[in-house]
């Protein structure tokens, strides 16, 4: 018969379980591709919940459906919440580090009770990440894209792809009249993968798109634009440990050559496919530096 402290283990296996089961879910619903977010009321008030995970601030502003725990990923022992009533009864609190403001002024203004985990949820890489005073020792979770965390939602993955070849051929363009093509919005000149472009537009003609060139791309025209191009200019805006981004993910399903300008290895192995692969997107266009 098991022992007092040895059911009290099992459960407390089980709630951590569930609980980094429901902060994963929070970051793949906000990762999940769409431009249609809600700004609805947000949910009825919880009832007697098993576990609850507050957001407290959404990941830009952005809205998006929380009542998919059951349905769409079979977690019954956790619930999602933006009602800031329940932070006292609230087991985790998750806070975007790029909404937090300078100040902390609209962090919750109290102590961390002891038994609540406050998660930091962060997307961007180290050099595009704003240091706030104040945040030491604040949170005890992590969810980023860095393997090493705590609760780990990375930008996409890759899996075996179940088909001929020849049928995946029959979703890429016979005709791709751009040879190199690169979408950016964060276009700063010291940014070295600017000056890079620089020097290769001497040589070859780029197709650009993006904000700073002023030829916007929409999701519905994105596969068409992309699958267009022999080869494809997947910079990042800095480099960093586990930093790929869907620069190289979710290009990676359009039928060309990603283009990465001197990528960590180690990082790129992870995703990029020694045969043939078919990426899994997790990310829509990026609110964040680009």
């Amino acid at each position: 018969m098991p022992t007092k402290s040895g059911c009290n283990l099992w459960r407390s296996a089980v709630w951590y379980t569930a609980f980094l089961a429901s902060a994963s879910l929070v970051g793949f619903l906000y990762y999940t591709p769409s431009f249609r977010c809600r700004t609805q009321e947000l949910e009825e008030p919880i009832v007697n919940p098993a576990h609850v995970v507050l957001i407290w601030l959404w990941p830009f502003n952005k809205t998006f459906d929380l009542d998919v725990c059951r349905s769409h990923f079979n977690v019954h022992s956790c619930v999602l919440t933006a009602d800031r009533y329940f932070i006292d009864k609230a087991d985790g609190v998750l806070i975007h580090h790029r909404d937090i403001a300078w100040d902390g002024s609209n962090l919750p203004q109290f102590l961390r009770p002891p038994h609540q985990k406050w998660i930091w949820m962060n997307s961007e890489s180290p050099s595009n990440t704003a240091w706030i005073p104040g945040l030491d020792n604040l949170f005890n979770i992590s969810l980023s894209y860095r393997k090493d965390a705590d609760v780990s939602v990375p930008y996409g993955s890759l899996v075996p792809v179940d088909r001929r070849f020849e049928d995946f051929l029959d979703g890429v363009p016979s005709e791709k009249d751009k040879l190199v093509c690169w979408i950016v919005s964060n276009y700063k000149p010291e940014h070295r993968r600017m000056q890079y472009y620089e020097q290769l537009r001497k040589y070859i003609r780029i197709h650009v798109y993006g904000d700073f060139f002023e030829k916007r791309v929409s999701e519905e025209e994105y596969k068409d634009v992309v699958s267009s191009c022999k080869f494809y200019l997947s910079f990042e805006n800095s480099v960093h440990k586990d930093y790929v981004t869907e620069k190289t993910v979710q290009r990676s399903g359009s039928g060309r050559r990603p283009r990465r300008l001197r990528p960590v290895q180690a990082e790129l192995r992870a995703v990029r496919p020694r045969r043939r692969l078919h990426p899994r997107r997790r990310l829509p266009f990026h609110e964040g530096s680009g």
